[in-house]
């Protein structure tokens, strides 16, 4: 085997052993990257439920009647369609056709 051959050879082994060291990394960046991504999600969805159980401690009951010296009045009800849209409970369009009326 002459010098070339030994050449070709050693330059093969060399750029296996780079495809394989690179596949390995790629691999622990896909498992690090699926466990970073996990953790930030199983973060986030701890804080959203936190929030949401904070406000809805925080929140009066629905259709909670405020007293006013001896006085029933119901929540200003631009305020109460405002906190049914911010929950979901209504879609944009039906937030803004009622805003409407209610304007």
């Amino acid at each position: 085997m002459g010098f070339l051959d030994k050449f070709k050879e050693k330059l093969k082994d060399t750029a296996e052993k780079g495809v394989e060291k690179g596949v390995d990394l790629g691999k622990k960046g896909i498992e690090k990257g699926t466990e970073l991504g996990t953790k930030g999600y199983e973060g986030a969805k701890e804080a959203a439920k936190k929030g949401y159980d904070k406000a809805k401690e925080e929140s009066p009951p629905k259709n909670s009647v405020k007293q006013d010296s001896s006085k029933q009045s119901f929540e200003d009800p631009l305020k109460v369609l405002k906190l049914r849209y911010a929950k979901g409970e209504i879609s944009k369009e039906e937030f803004e056709e009622m805003k409407k009326t209610l304007e």
